[in-house]
Parts: structure tokens; C-alpha cells; sequence
């Protein structure tokens, strides 16, 4: 099974949300044959850290900070399409346009959702 991490926008915050994301994922990766994507605007994090023999990096060059989720909505369609993932994993609570496979979507701050 191809799992693949979208952690375009989790990096840009580089909150807590990437660090538990980074630690669930080499956990999931030692104790299964499955084959981990992640998706990243920054190789140079994952590259640093020992990764399991079964994740690998789908480098994505992003050109805006500010507008991040703007251009993360209109990427991943495509890379999706390339990867041809069997799940989707979101680690925030953007959940992308286009996919339509199965999909987890983790929420770490529950802030985000709260309306005054």
C-alpha cells in the first residue's frame, strides 16, 4: 500500500504538528512493508533524520510563503495524480480539493475550529 504525507503546509507553520507527524511516521514505517510518501517543500528536514528504507521524499518547490495554501490547493491534484497514493495523510486541517481516495486528516490545534 503507497501512503503519502502531504506536509506542504505542516512546514511552513513548523509547529509541533511535523515534529509528531516526522515521529508517527518512522514509527508506521519500522513496523510495516507499506511504502510512505511524503510530500515536502523541504527535503533538507527529512534527509537530516534517519527515515526507515520504506519512506521516501516527493520534493515539491513552492515559491510562496504567504500564500501557501492557495498554492498548495492548486498543486497537489497533480502530484497526486503522479503518486497514485492509496491513502491520503493531511497533518492539518486543510483537507486538499481533487482527491477523491481515502483520507486522514489530523487536527493538532483545535483553535482553527473554534468561531467566535
Amino acid at each position: 500500500m503507497r501512503i503519502a504525507f502531504d506536509m506542504l503546509v505542516v512546514e511552513q507553520e513548523q509547529g509541533e504538528a511535523q515534529q509528531a507527524t516526522c515521529t508517527l511516521l518512522n514509527e508506521l514505517a519500522m513496523l510495516s512493508t507499506h511504502q510512505y510518501i511524503i510530500i515536502t517543500g523541504r527535503p533538507r528536514i527529512y534527509r537530516m533524520q534517519k527515515q526507515a528504507a520504506n519512506i521516501c521524499l516527493y520534493p515539491v518547490k513552492t515559491s510562496a510563503r504567504r500564500g501557501i495554501l492557495t498554492e498548495h490547493q492548486l498543486l497537489l491534484p497533480s502530484i497526486l495524480r503522479h503518486l497514485q497514493p492509496d491513502i491520503l495523510h493531511v497533518p492539518n486541517s486543510i483537507a486538499p480539493m481533487g482527491w477523491n481516495g481515502p483520507l486522514i486528516v489530523t487536527v493538532y490545534d483545535l483553535t482553527t475550529l473554534y468561531k467566535q
